[in-house]
């Protein structure tokens, strides 16, 4: 792939503001997935650079990175970090592109209300934010990009925000229902002067319309400026493109907690134990937030060039390719609720629907402790998995025959359905795994690389190679 120096200079400087640097980025458009930026973008800000695919084009399934404490993104003094070697894992997968996800953690009180921002040290202990974590975030970060870029790999970065009120996993809030002003300042910090902006944050968006459109804006301009060739327009830029992530489903939770949901779309009884225990503090955040305004959000949607959802949606035991659009057909159906017609938006402006986290977790628990029973309670919730460190005796996959075949049907269907360009209702542009615990079927992220899938990694690489070769052709 082709670099183009000039455009790589301009566009990492910018982004980065790493003295000294030298930086090369593939001849592709930029895609900058986001959710709140701070007007001051001079810090790291999440970005992709992938390739338009047009309608029908064929779509790569690409494996992301997962980066969630400084140890992750440190470099050794060999010059490698645990991030540089998962981009070297990820590079194996025959795609051209390559997705991040960086989470940092708020820190809330009693009635629930954000009081500041925190991140997880070389330890891994959780601590407030200071100007160098700040800076070793931004080096560290710049470093792995780089060394991605090296490799002729696109890039795309869709930060997180996750509670780090709590070490209890029962206790811990859902980012997606979390309610504040990503420009306010706690503790000296705004979070989109800290991490840049945020996936998964369906609520802030919607309450916050307003400044996500702005940061959009100013964010596109100052990545932009100096480099020949790019319109000015947010909109319609089809080497810079700015986007807002949501959830597939419940986009305006009535609390922070999880997104259970049955195959029926009835919520599931950990869903209402949390309504009952952690509903009371985000209440009180959206009391303190301005009123939803479908004028402003539908503004904020005819601003941006791309859409993402987390895509989780349940599905059938006996899946077929098409079946893998449900999740889009969802969020299309949520959003309708608002009286938002997000489905003619998109088709109308001809901008990007991106599933920016996809997989299959093989849980059955709200608290991601417990593999799924069988594989209708694995199907009916695919973001539910085993998280922490890997124990054999509980790998969905390992222990249960009939959730490794349906494993292999997931990744079967879903791959079908990438090549043949998505549809027949919805067509997406990108599509990025959920590389950590039990749904890294690639074994990515180091502690989770025992979850990894031999032969579901060698499909995917295949297929890789075949669309990139398909599209490179078409091109």
């Amino acid at each position: 792939m082709s670099c183009r120096t000039t455009v790589a200079e301009s566009f990492f400087d910018r982004l980065f503001r790493t003295p000294g640097s030298t930086h090369q980025v593939p001849s592709a458009p930029i895609v900058l997935s986001h959710s709140a930026p701070s007007p001051q973008l001079d810090t790291t800000h999440p970005v992709s650079i992938a390739r338009h695919s047009q309608s029908g084009a064929s779509i790569q399934m690409n494996p992301s990175v997962m980066v969630v404490g400084a140890y992750d993104w440190q470099p050794e003094t060999d010059g490698t970090s645990r991030c540089t070697q998962m981009v070297d894992k990820a590079a194996m997968m025959g795609g051209d592109r390559i997705n991040w996800f960086t989470t940092h953690y708020w820190l809330s009180n009693s009635d629930g209300l954000l009081i500041g921002y925190l991140y997880k040290d070389i330890n891994g202990d959780l601590v407030p934010f200071n100007d160098q974590a700040i800076t070793s975030f931004r080096s560290g970060m710049a470093h792995c990009f780089q060394h991605a870029v090296r490799k002729g790999l696109s890039i795309s970065i869709v930060p997180h925000l996750d509670d780090g009120s709590s070490t209890d996993l029962i206790e811990t809030k859902w980012r997606n229902g979390i309610v504040f002003d990503p420009l306010q300042k706690l503790n000296g910090y705004s979070y989109a002067g800290l991490a840049g902006p945020s996936g998964e944050m369906s609520a802030t968006v919607l309450y916050y319309p307003r400044a996500y459109e702005l940061l959009a804006r100013e964010l596109h301009g100052t990545i932009t400026t100096g480099i020949p060739g790019t319109p000015t327009s947010v909109a319609y830029d089809d080497r810079v493109k700015t986007g807002v992530s949501f959830n597939f489903n419940k986009l305006d939770a009535p609390d922070a907690a999880t997104p259970d949901q049955d195959q029926n779309g009835a919520f599931g009884i950990g869903s209402f134990i949390f309504r009952l225990l952690y509903g009371v503090g985000n209440k009180n955040a959206r009391a303190a937030a301005p009123s939803l305004s479908k004028d402003s959000i539908v503004n904020l949607l005819n601003t941006v060039g791309f859409v993402g959802i987390s895509a989780y949606h349940s599905l059938p035991v006996d899946i077929t390719a098409n079946d893998m659009q449900a999740s889009a057909l969802g969020f299309f159906q949520e959003f309708s609720a608002f009286g938002i017609d997000v489905q003619s938006i998109v088709i109308k402006r001809g901008i990007e629907l991106h599933y920016s986290e996809f997989g299959l977790g093989g849980g059955s628990s709200f608290a991601n402790k417990v593999p799924a029973a069988n594989v209708q309670a694995a199907a009916n919730n695919p973001w539910e998995g085993v998280s922490g460190a890997y124990n054999a005796a509980a790998d969905p996959f390992l222990t249960n025959p009939r959730l490794a075949a349906y494993q292999r049907q997931f990744y079967q269907a879903t791959l079908a359905w990438l090549m043949q360009g998505s549809g027949p209702q919805v067509r997406i542009h990108a599509c990025f795994m959920w590389n950590v615990d039990s749904w890294d079927v690639l074994g990515i992220y180091p502690e989770s690389s025992a979850y990894r899938n031999e032969g579901i990694a060698r499909q995917i690489a295949a297929h890789n190679l075949a669309v990139v070769s398909r599209n490179q052709v078409k091109h």
